[in-house]
């Protein structure tokens, strides 16, 4: 209790003040404010998702979707944390640099306005996650990026009040946690998407993570709109709907697929959108203008 009474003092008006506390002590807060910001995801930024995801389709980047496992904890779980904290919160100690061009006075006058500030910034920049250019999605960054938001004035109060090292600790544990673990336990227990009767039989398995030792493949036998055969490996979803419909026709979430589609019939690609519409999220272009 003592500690989120601390938390709060701090976030109405943050002060440059460490505490000196054993290493023991601060793995403490620093476990109890991990799962404080889980808490938050949770129950507060996951509906607000779930409602601006409602009024406009989200879109997310697909900057990352041809990361290996590998290639993701090494960038999002140890580079990205660590460039993020140095420009975002390794100022916020009355120290070096700081100490010598500026004042203790005035630093403390400062200081408050440089956390908000930073930590404002820091989810702004998360604004790139998604490829969303309408009005509407503007409207409800704020909102949106609450998470980043309060995570940036979380690490801060860790940073100050710990130490640097701890903020880029938290950060990556939290990157761990919801970009590596989450996805990987979420794949052993998703079941391929299976659809199958006398016509086709059609079945699509996301993909956590790229695997750089494993081809991408992507074959398609179609006649003018009947599809025969399409064998996926690897491939972005939006890729396989720009594919079938034309580039910008559709749109879903940047996720890696493997799809296998056989008919010796053929089945109608507006039939075929039908289908996988039962189990995926995808948006038309017509619909996102309206939204506009």
């Amino acid at each position: 209790m003592k500690l989120f009474i601390e938390l709060i003092k701090f976030l109405r008006y943050p002060k440059d003040e460490q505490y000196e506390i054993s290493f023991r002590q601060k793995l403490r807060i620093f476990g109890i404010l991990l799962l404080f910001e889980i808490a938050i995801l949770c129950f507060l930024v996951y509906p607000i998702y779930e409602f601006v995801d409602y009024i406009t389709p989200l879109r997310e980047s697909a900057v990352f979707e041809d990361y290996t496992l590998i290639t993701s904890i090494l960038m999002l779980v140890l580079l990205v944390p660590l460039i993020e904290e140095f420009f975002f919160r390794y100022i916020l100690r009355y120290s070096g640099l700081v100490a010598i061009i500026v004042s203790r006075e005035s630093w403390d006058k400062i200081f408050p306005y440089l956390v908000y500030i930073l930590s404002l910034s820091f989810g702004i920049v998360h604004a790139s996650n998604y490829d969303n250019n309408d009005t509407i999605y503007y409207i409800f960054i704020p909102f949106l990026f609450l998470s980043q938001i309060t995570g940036g004035l979380i690490i801060s109060f860790i940073r100050v009040k710990l130490n640097f090292w701890w903020g880029v600790l938290f950060h990556s544990s939290w990157n761990l946690l919801f970009v590596i673990l989450f996805p990987l336990i979420v794949s052993l227990f998703d079941k391929p998407f299976v659809q199958e009767d006398n016509r086709y039989s059609l079945v699509i398995e996301e993909v956590p993570f790229f695997k750089s030792n494993n081809p991408k493949i992507l074959q398609i036998k179609n006649q003018n709109d009947t599809i025969y055969l399409i064998s996926l490996k690897q491939q972005s979803f939006q890729s396989v709907l720009d594919t079938l419909y034309g580039k910008g026709s559709y749109y879903t979430d940047p996720i890696l697929i493997n799809l296998s589609l056989q008919s010796e019939k053929g089945i109608l690609k507006n039939e075929l959108l039908n289908v996988i519409k039962d189990e995926y999220d995808i948006i038309s272009l017509e619909t996102l203008k309206k939204i506009k």
